[in-house]
């Protein structure tokens, strides 16, 4: 490949070489100056242009090789390198601009494919699931490692697989959370007085971790020998009753969590330098690009929670635990995003964000069994009822095969017997997307607990657990 640039850039580096010999400076400004106002009209070139790209590359590699034959050139190695940097800038810049453009669009496309998070009817999930849903904005950089072998630079972000949009894992967030609030556990053991009364709760709350995540990685059972890191960490008598414990609860050998999260998708890509010091001189040695989604950009965090294992479960005992974990989640979330972040390089404070409410605050929807239990009248329109049968469905004619409402070029195209006009139809949709919960089962659909920061998300949680603790109260989420 270089020959064939050589050979293709001839006529240049003739004349690149002879303005060298001509150059009366010795000062590294002075000569990138000089050789800026001289060298072929394709170093000044300001347009948005590829084929200047490896151009530009050749002639600074060119010198970089002929300096590592005579010192004397190195002056003029770094010049080209500036002359290299200077011209690459408005054509970096304009990259840029296209780049951020592209994904901006792409990220519009994905949502009208409704691919983005969206919450579920938890009338239809069993009692107690609940759902945080909340905005946020980065504090520092989120950095992580893609799947994608062959990339323009060695660490890129991780993308989705088809649109290649920058975002979080549901598996991140899960991995993340959960080493969160393992080290959480740690400094509250750290804290908590070695008696048998603190060892019982140190094992009620790791087994609470299980309940949320699932087994613990390399965790067997049956083992005699506890060399996992918490076993380690809270000592043999904690190992022991755990693992008695643990064998209780996991009766099939393993057991799935009751959280389920939703992947983040970002808007925008830039670059961090990372540049390893030598411990001796105190100076950078080489620095290393990181593909990363800029500080201040935001996302959608949604997490789900679903104890599919309390159905038909004593209601003190489902109540109590559906508490416990709200709490431990609140708190895991709160130190996740503020101390101990998401992603590669969170030793170096990367991946922390903060509650974002521009646009709005940040929800937890609640499923209560017994919210809701008042009866609610609703009448529908005169203009409407055409398009609901006697038990206030939607009428065959006017859904897809799917089963979802028909779209407005369908229904325009179809014209469905029994129907009135398009602008009457949509209005139709609109109204019943409001109310269907209650003409489905005559409740009112429970309206969300909100919160602004991370305090707030705690005290909520803290009062929504008071709560569902007791039964008398519980009727009134």
């Amino acid at each position: 490949m270089s020959e064939y640039f050589a050979e293709k850039y001839k006529n240049e580096l003739e004349n690149i070489n002879k303005k060298i010999e001509e150059c009366p400076y010795e000062k590294p400004k002075k000569i990138t100056q000089y050789l800026s106002n001289n060298l072929p009209d394709i170093l000044s070139e300001k347009s948005y242009d590829y084929d200047i790209w490896p151009k530009l590359a050749f002639w600074q590699t060119y010198f970089e090789v002929q300096a590592q034959k005579d010192k004397n050139n190195e002056k003029y190695s770094n010049a080209f390198r500036e002359i290299f940097k200077s011209a690459l800038s408005p054509a970096r810049n304009q990259l840029r601009t296209k780049i951020e453009s592209d994904l901006e669009n792409t990220f519009k496309k994905f949502q009208e494919l409704h691919l983005t998070a969206s919450h579920h009817d938890l009338s239809l999930m069993p009692p107690y699931s609940f759902l945080i849903s909340f905005s946020f904005k980065l504090r520092k950089p989120y950095i992580s490692r893609d799947d994608q072998d062959f990339y323009v630079i060695d660490n890129p972000v991780k993308k989705e697989w088809v649109f290649k949009l920058p975002f979080v894992a549901p598996s991140q967030w899960k991995g993340c959370l959960h080493a969160a609030m393992v080290s959480l556990l740690c400094k509250w053991w750290d804290a908590a007085p070695g008696d048998g009364e603190m060892t019982d709760e140190f094992v009620g709350r790791r087994l609470a971790l299980v309940r949320l995540f699932g087994n613990e990685y390399g965790v067997d059972v049956s083992a005699s020998e506890f060399n996992n890191y918490l076993d380690q960490y809270g000592g043999r008598a904690a190992a022991e009753i755990y693992h008695d414990r643990l064998r209780t609860m996991l009766r099939e050998g393993r057991r799935r969590g009751r959280l389920h999260f939703y992947p983040t998708y970002f808007k925008k890509i830039d670059l961090e330098v990372i540049n390893r010091h030598d411990r001796v001189t105190g100076a950078g040695t080489v620095p290393v690009l990181f593909e990363c989604v800029p500080e201040g950009e935001k996302g959608e965090f949604t997490i789900l929670y679903v104890p599919y294992d309390l159905v038909g479960a004593k209601e003190v005992s489902a109540r109590t635990e559906a508490a416990e974990d709200l709490l431990l989640l609140a708190d895991g979330i709160e130190c996740l995003f503020t101390n101990f972040g998401f992603g590669a390089k969170t030793g170096s404070a990367y991946g922390l964000g903060e509650v974002s409410n521009d646009t709005k605050k940040g929800e937890i929807f609640f499923n209560s069994p017994t919210a809701g239990t008042k009866e609610q009248v609703i009448n529908v329109p005169i203009e409407f009822q055409k398009y609901l049968d006697e038990n206030r469905q939607i009428r065959g004619e006017f859904l897809d095969e799917q089963g979802r409402f028909l779209s407005n070029n369908s229904y325009r195209n179809t014209s469905p017997a029994g129907g009135g006009s398009l602008n009457e139809y949509k209005k139709f949709r609109t109204w019943y997307e409001k109310n269907k919960l209650i003409l489905r089962n005559g409740q009112e659909e429970p309206k969300p607990f909100t919160f602004r920061t991370f305090r707030e998300l705690k005290e909520v949680a803290g009062e929504l657990a008071g709560l569902i603790r007791s039964s008398q109260e519980g009727g009134k989420l």
